[in-house]
């Protein structure tokens, strides 16, 4: 009997030892395969110049300020609107106005409502209005123009009761030029910087 139980502690231990020791290996052998693996390349270093303020840029706050602050948004997006309303005036008290941040708004259209609205702000810079105000109002009223079918009738008016009348609205709406160039803002930031959302 006495053998019996010896004879069974050794097998006991073999069978430990097997499965100790194919652990060991399964995980000597996974780090192995893991510090083998070729690592991902770092994404390329991003061109400073591209987040340097640009001729087409909104810019609020001293152009000379030590920092600059990028914000790629889309005037369709509620989650921009909600940053407009509820963020940015803490910002723009405690940065912008005292001179420590230049905020820079670039365009970065989600859809074609957000494209045209983005193009009537631009137009309203070209008629002698301010941009911003046009921003600040779109994001305001976004629930009643971005998700309807007659987003562009209801841009219309809103562009009329701020200054740009009928004809202008519609040269703008119609610049290809000018849409070509919010969409290359866009294009930049998604293949240059890697912005891939607002």
């Amino acid at each position: 009997m006495a053998n019996a139980s010896h004879g069974g502690k050794i097998i006991l231990f073999v069978l430990v030892a097997l499965v100790l020791g194919a652990a060991g290996y399964g995980y000597f052998s996974q780090t192995a395969q893991l510090k083998d693996k070729p690592k991902e390349k770092a994404p390329a270093a991003i061109d400073a110049t591209l987040l340097a303020p640009q001729p087409n840029d909104i810019i609020l706050g001293d152009n000379n300020a030590l920092v600059t602050l990028v914000e790629y948004s889309s005037l369709t997006c509620p989650h921009c609107a909600h940053f407009n309303a509820d963020v940015l005036p803490t910002i723009d008290k405690e940065f912008i106005s005292t001179g420590k941040v230049k905020l820079v708004l670039r365009h970065f259209p989600l859809n074609e409502p957000a494209l045209k609205a983005a193009q009537v702000v631009e137009c309203a810079g070209n008629n002698g209005l301010k941009r911003e105000g046009f921003i600040k109002v779109f994001f305001d009223m976004q629930a009643q123009w971005a998700f309807g079918e007659s987003f562009l009738k209801d841009l219309k008016q809103i562009a009329r009761v701020g200054g740009i009348d009928s004809a202008a609205f519609d040269s703008c709406i119609n610049d290809k030029e000018l849409e070509a160039r919010i969409l290359n803002t866009r294009q930049v930031a998604e293949t240059k910087l890697g912005v891939n959302s607002t």
